[in-house]
């Protein structure tokens, strides 16, 4: 899926007229470049769903529960936009409030995964490391994260809603009202 997310923001890019430099030999950076992020991204979600939006949850409906964690998720990452050379900065034109909206509907897509695996973190984790590594090879060195930053929050906002249409914001999962999952 976040494959396919980064190639769906790609092909908006060329429907808008512009060229797509894609070039092959970047795609044999796929499973180190994954690896490497996985290794790095599932300390973050032990934290951000193993923890927080799983206590959240206990209080709150799942939306609400993800749109906290999410706000968290993004004041977390704040400082990066005030490095120098920050990547994650580059890749949102240095917008804070794109990265935050974008952090919030990815954060849906998250809570989603985490619920309907029943609370698994390797499955969120490695959805995370592959949208990383997705968005780097596909995005990034392809040189249009830059500008097509606004087709890549459209794009995870789409699948947000979509996902909080099907599977209704109390639990974001496919189970009956009556049944909390797993808490």
């Amino acid at each position: 899926m976040p494959a396919a997310i980064a190639l769906c923001v790609a092909g908006l890019w060329r429907a808008s007229g512009n060229a797509y430099p894609m070039d092959e030999v970047l795609l044999a950076q796929a499973f180190p470049l994954l690896v490497s992020n996985f290794a790095l991204n599932m300390w973050e979600e032990v934290g951000w769903r193993g923890y927080a939006f799983r206590t959240l949850q206990k209080k709150h409906s799942a939306l609400i529960a993800t749109l906290i964690t999410g706000i968290v998720w993004a004041v977390w990452h704040w400082p990066l936009f005030f490095m120098a050379g920050s990547q994650l900065a580059a890749n949102y034109h240095n917008s804070y409030p794109l990265f935050v909206a974008t952090t919030l509907a990815v954060s849906v897509i998250y809570a989603w995964l985490y619920n309907s695996s029943g609370h698994n973190l390797m499955v969120v984790s490695l959805f995370h490391a592959a949208s990383n590594s997705a968005n780097t090879l596909l995005l990034a060195q392809t040189g249009i994260a830059y500008d097509a930053s606004v087709f890549y929050f459209s794009a995870v906002a789409v699948l947000a809603v979509v996902l909080i249409g099907i599977f209704k914001p109390r639990y974001l999962i496919p189970r009956k009202e009556s049944a909390r999952p797993g808490l």
